[in-house]
């Protein structure tokens, strides 16, 4: 048959479809090759597809439609024999690379179609119902770790992901965004935070209310926990500066509300609550050790309501840990809430290494990272599994 004359007019694809056979993607496929090691002659290109084509026309019998695997395994052939080792070598690995994007691309689709039968599943009964929000949420993940699986990280990165060696936590949100952040409230509340317009609340419980709103805000930019360190000495220094005459019984109403605002407040574009923790214990003043108190009775009220925020009680020594200091009948408190099931946590600044200062911004999250310094977070979380 001479000069790549064509016996048939179409071909099979993998997923049983048949479309119009076009010798001008082999010619491309061939040339990409080529110029992946140097390659700059299309007419040679065009010379192998006419070659492949033929070679096809003579194995095939009349009716019968080739496959892309088949077209594939011939021009991988073509290449060798005409002494074009390079190129085949570099077609190779493109046809590799294609397969495994193929790979990804039905590995999406069946978690795609998990998500989606939930529905069905929980028609039946099951009792974890997520809504459609959830489910598009969770597609969307998965559409993302396919995605940077595939195009952004390094292939060794990817096959080490893939293969156990290390495990890339919440993967759907590489190069969106941070893990996990403290923030620092006092030059917040002190000095304004706003989305448009400042206006500066008028009694503590608007005070308190800006934090939620700070909260939502970070929650919205981050897929792992926001932090609040030395909480009581942020309201330690808010009472002494703005609100000295309030008494306890308009303070307790304060922080119930907020944490009631908490336990409500829902994580934009994720299931489930919003994800923070809040560390006190380390205020020796009138007005901290009141709110500090006021927050541990609280959440020992409320244990085991899943949506509560951890509380992070700091010992040191000189300040809660030993009878006679001062706050020590905090760490008693905290010791209480624990063991009725809140959760609350306990961490000690003065481990060797750690900051000595108390309102240095040291925090922790609930993970048990140790940040120092204020306004600083983890950008992401790996895990390495060490061979046995």
């Amino acid at each position: 048959m001479a000069g790549g004359e064509i016996s048939f007019g179409e071909i099979r694809k993998r997923d049983g479809r048949i479309v119009p056979f076009e010798k001008a993607k082999i010619t491309q496929a061939i040339f990409a090759a080529a110029r992946a090691v140097g390659g700059e002659d299309y007419s040679l290109a065009e010379l192998i597809s006419d070659e492949v084509v033929r070679f096809l026309a003579e194995q095939n019998l009349p009716g019968v439609i080739p496959t892309v695997e088949e077209i594939q395994d011939v021009v991988e052939k073509v290449l060798i024999e005409r002494g074009h080792a390079r190129t085949a070598k570099a077609y190779i690995l493109y046809r590799a690379g294609r397969t495994r994007i193929r790979e990804a691309r039905s590995e999406l689709m069946d978690v795609v179609k998990d998500i989606l039968l939930e529905e069905r599943r929980e028609a039946e009964g099951e009792k974890n119902r997520y809504s459609p929000a959830d489910k598009m949420h969770r597609i969307a993940l998965a559409a993302s770790r396919s995605y940077y699986l595939e195009n952004l990280l390094p292939p060794e990165i990817a096959a080490a992901h893939r293969g156990g060696s290390l495990h890339i936590h919440q993967l759907g949100y590489y190069s969106k965004t941070l893990d996990s952040l403290q923030i620092d409230l006092y030059p917040l509340l002190r000095g304004g935070y706003c989305s448009g317009e400042i206006i500066l609340p008028r009694d503590f419980l608007g005070t308190l209310l800006r934090v939620v709103v700070i909260l939502q805000h970070s929650r919205n930019d981050l897929y792992g926990e926001t932090a609040i360190p030395a909480f009581d000495l942020v309201l330690g220094k808010l009472l002494r500066n703005g609100w000295k005459k309030m008494d306890r019984e308009e303070l307790a109403r304060a922080l119930k509300a907020f944490l009631a605002y908490l336990r409500v407040l829902p994580a934009s574009g994720r299931y489930g609550a919003i994800n923070c923790s809040i560390a006190l214990g380390l205020d020796t003043t009138a007005e901290g050790m009141a709110a500090a108190r006021i927050l541990l009775q609280e959440l020992g009220d409320h244990a085991g309501h899943k949506n509560g925020p951890r509380l992070i009680f700091m010992l040191k020594r000189g300040i809660n840990l030993d009878e006679s200091d001062t706050a020590y009948s905090l760490y008693q408190l905290a010791l209480e809430a624990a063991l009725r099931g809140s959760n609350v946590v306990f961490s000690l600044p003065d481990l060797p290494g750690h900051c000595s200062t108390a309102d240095a911004g040291i925090c922790y999250f609930s993970s048990g990272l140790r940040v120092p310094g204020k306004g600083r977070g983890n950008i992401a979380s790996l895990t390495i599994n060490l061979p046995r």
